[in-house]
Parts: structure tokens; C-alpha cells; sequence
């Protein structure tokens, strides 16, 4: 970030956007905020730059003390203004103050010169004795009154004192702690050139590491489906060959003198493959919707099961 001065209380500050370039800002000097607004922008826009997992940490740290910087300086701000109104405070007390002491010099003087007629007529003998010391009485009284409200005052007035000075030096600390935190964003710079410049020549290493995790892990779910499938085929499978043995054994296949097929799933034609038993298989399949097929031509694909004509099996949609 680059700055430059435009005199009297402002200046101008360069904040780098996000296309490269430079977006000129005028920046007043008595506003913290603004300032600090700038470099959180600033650092906010190299952020965005930066794909380093590493580095994005250092940016979230850098991100969350400039925060605390920030609310710091928010506290600090409140003391000053405590500060001002003490001052204010303080203003008033002396101002009341100056017209206690005023009213207080003139009751004095007044009193004094009471006195001192008193003590006049006392000497001439036209006064009793009494009245003079109950005037000077009074006049006791009246100066540990002023005594006692002015150490009063006076200890009010140094605590507020006490308090401008505190809040004067932690607020003086401020332009050390914005200065610090500048430092800050100029390292983590620095840090984010040389972490570019480290991982430069591992971008096509880590490209090739990904695409090999993902090729591995498309393959691993291909096996799984494919694991899966065989499963259903060999369920299926199964579930055939207990259907099948159980048609033929609700048909009554092997009971009236036939021989029972050694498998279940083995269906055979009952009927004699013979030239004759082909032409009974071919007439069987016809009575039960078969295609018709002329005499001495090839025998039909559907075959009945049984000679007595039963349901007839298709082979042609095995």
C-alpha cells in the first residue's frame, strides 16, 4: 500500500483492488477508524489471493488481532470522550469554585468590617462585650466552613486531574499501536510473496495427486456397483432355481411312472425326439398358440412340456 501526502490535515492513501490497479483515497489524519478501515481492506484483498492453507491461517490470526487493534481502539476512543466530559466536569468545578472563594471573600469582608465596628463601639463603650464575641463566633464558623469545602474541592479537583492524565497517556498510545499494526500488514505481505513463491513448483504435483485420488475413488465405487450387481445376479439365480423346482413338483413330475430331471432347472420335452416326436411336438405347440409349421420343415421353438399338452416353455425368450 502506498501512501502519499496532500498537506494540511488529510492525506491520500493507494489501496490495491482486486484488479491490480490502485483506487485513490483521501484520508484525514484525526480519523483512526478510517485508517484502520484501509488496512483492514488492504489485507481483506490480499486474503483473497492467497490459496495456501498455511497462509489463509496467518491471514485469520493477522484478521483477528487487527479486530482486537480495533476494539482496542473503539475503548480507547470511549476514554477520551470520559476525558473530555471529566474536563468539562472539571471547568465547572473551577468556575463554581471561583464564585464560592467570591462569595465567600465578601462575607469574610463583610464580616470583618462588622467586626471591627463592633470592636469600635465596644472600645467607646456604646456596645456589650457579648456581641463581640458572638461575632467573632461566626466569624470562626463561617472561615472552617470555607476551609472544608476547599479541601473538598481540592480533592475532587485532583482526582479529575488524575483522570485526564491516565486517559492522555493510554490514548497517546494510539498512534504506536496503528504503526504496529501497519508492520504487521507489511510482514504478512512479505510472508504471503514467499509462500507463493515456495509452493510455485508444487501446483502440477498436487493437480496430479488429486485427479489420482478421484480416478481411484471412481473406480472403488465402479467395484462396489459391480459387487453389487453380481449379488442380485446370483440372488436372482437362485430364486429361479427354487421357482423352477417347485413347478415341478406341484406338476407331479416322476409320480405317474415319468422320470424326474436329475436338476430342477434341467426342462426337458417328455415328448420322443423322433421324426414322429418332432411332428407331435410341433402339433402339441400349435393346439397351445403355437405357430403353425408345414410337414417335414424344422420343428418349433416351443416345446410343451409335457405329452398330455400342459403349458408350453419358450425357449427363445431364454
Amino acid at each position: 500500500m502506498k501512501t502519499g501526502g496532500v498537506g494540511g490535515a488529510g492525506r491520500v492513501v493507494y489501496v490495491t483492488d482486486d484488479d491490480g490497479g490502485f483506487e485513490k483515497q483521501e484520508v484525514r489524519e484525526s480519523s483512526v477508524h478510517t485508517q484502520i478501515t484501509v488496512l483492514h481492506r488492504d489485507q481483506k484483498a490480499s486474503q483473497n489471493k492467497v490459496s495456501d492453507p498455511a497462509t489463509q491461517g496467518e491471514v485469520s490470526l493477522l484478521r483477528k488481532e487487527i479486530a482486537a487493534l480495533r476494539n482496542r481502539v473503539v475503548e480507547l476512543e470511549q476514554q477520551q470522550e470520559e476525558t473530555e466530559r471529566d474536563q468539562r466536569t472539571a471547568r465547572h468545578m473551577a468556575a463554581l469554585f471561583e464564585e464560592y472563594v467570591m462569595e465567600w471573600s465578601r462575607e469574610g469582608s463583610a464580616i470583618m468590617k462588622s467586626h471591627e465596628g463592633i470592636k469600635r463601639q465596644v472600645e467607646s463603650g456604646e456596645a456589650e462585650e457579648n456581641r463581640l464575641a458572638a461575632v467573632e463566633e461566626a466569624l470562626e464558623t463561617t472561615r472552617e466552613a470555607i476551609m472544608s469545602n476547599l479541601r473538598e474541592v481540592k480533592l475532587e479537583v485532583d482526582s479529575v486531574w488524575a483522570t485526564m492524565k491516565r486517559g492522555k497517556h493510554e490514548f497517546g498510545n494510539l498512534e504506536s499501536v496503528v504503526k504496529d499494526m501497519k508492520e504487521c500488514l507489511m510482514k504478512h505481505e512479505l510472508m504471503t510473496e514467499q509462500k507463493k513463491e515456495e509452493s510455485a513448483g508444487k501446483g502440477t504435483f498436487s493437480d496430479s495427486q488429486k485427479k489420482l485420488r478421484k480416478t481411484v475413488q471412481r473406480i472403488k465405487i465402479i467395484n462396489s456397483f459391480k459387487r453389487a450387481e453380481k449379488v442380485k445376479l446370483k440372488d436372482a439365480a437362485r430364486m429361479s432355481m427354487l421357482v423352477t423346482k417347485t413347478e415341478w413338483e406341484e406338476a407331479g413330475v416322476g409320480e405317474a411312472g415319468e422320470t424326474k430331471p436329475e436338476r430342477s432347472t434341467t426342462l426337458r420335452s417328455t415328448t420322443p425326439l423322433t421324426p414322429k416326436g418332432w411332428a407331435d411336438g410341433a402339433s402339441n405347440a400349435t393346439n397351445s398358440g403355437g405357430a403353425k409349421q408345414a410337414e417335414g420343415g424344422r420343428p418349433s421353438q416351443r416345446l410343451s412340456l409335457y405329452s398330455t399338452g400342459g403349458s408350453a416353455f419358450d425357449f427363445g425368450a431364454m
